[in-house]
């Protein structure tokens, strides 16, 4: 499972693996694992990189939680 919390930080994670070519790494091993948002900043990065989002909060407010999985 992934979290995301910030669209700074899942820019910047994005920015390193493409600096060291991990990319398609990181992209393989996302692709296999439950992605999970906090708001509408992480969820633009990973839209722009093609990668599927399985739960999200409601709204973009911190204190808001992510619905449980069935």
């Amino acid at each position: 499972m992934f979290i995301f919390q910030t669209g700074v930080g899942t820019r910047a994670l994005f920015a390193a693996t493409d600096s060291l070519g991990l990319t398609d790494v990181l992209l393989q091993l996302l692709d296999s694992a439950q992605v999970v948002v906090r708001g509408p900043k992480p969820t633009t990065v990973l839209h722009s990189r093609k990668v599927h989002i399985d739960r999200a909060a409601n709204g973009s407010y911190a204190f808001r939680q992510v619905p449980r999985a069935s």
